[in-house]
């Protein structure tokens, strides 16, 4: 079981390296622009011997509405951005740990709380909240399994829980 995790962290890490690589801000890392033309340069070369390339990375692309979307926090406090009360239905994490059969009663209402119990021992949350979300066809269809909606890369690069950090 200790590998699943070594496993799904390194997937982590490799996805948001991809991310971070191919479209940080909307704009891709060492991405070749064309060489000036010059007013007197003859029309543009054919695919069989084109222009040389300039090596020089792209200006920074200034973010539009469509790259905000992209990089969107939607759940910037973590457990507590979907576990609240919606819709007349109560799912803050007081409420979920009444659910858990043989869970004793709790007046938790962060994460750092639930840690008080669930940092080590026989529950640590690091198992029990991964396979409990992965699992949920609510965490699947609505918040599309996201690893961000929990997890954020902190200033050190390291992966932290939300409402963890610092």
């Amino acid at each position: 079981m200790r590998n699943l995790y070594i496993i799904l962290g390194l997937a982590l890490v490799a996805l948001i390296g991809v991310a971070v690589w191919t479209n940080w801000g909307g704009r891709r890392f060492a991405q070749p622009t064309p060489a000036p033309r010059s007013q007197t340069s003859p029309a543009p070369r054919s695919q069989t011997n084109p222009a040389p390339r300039s090596t020089t990375p792209a200006p920074p692309t200034p973010p539009t509405t469509e790259t905000a979307k992209v990089w969107k926090d939607t759940t910037p406090n973590g457990c507590v951005d979907c576990h609240k009360v919606k819709e007349g239905k109560d799912y803050t994490l007081n409420a979920m740990t009444r659910r858990i059969q043989g869970h004793p009663t709790v007046q938790a209402k962060t994460v750092k709380e639930c840690m008080t119990c669930h940092a080590e021992g026989s529950f640590p949350f690091r198992k029990v909240l991964h396979v409990k979300h992965l699992k949920n066809n609510i965490f699947i269809d609505k918040y599309k399994g996201n690893c961000l909606n929990c997890h954020k890369m902190a200033q050190s690069g390291e992966i932290v829980v939300k409402g963890l950090e610092g």
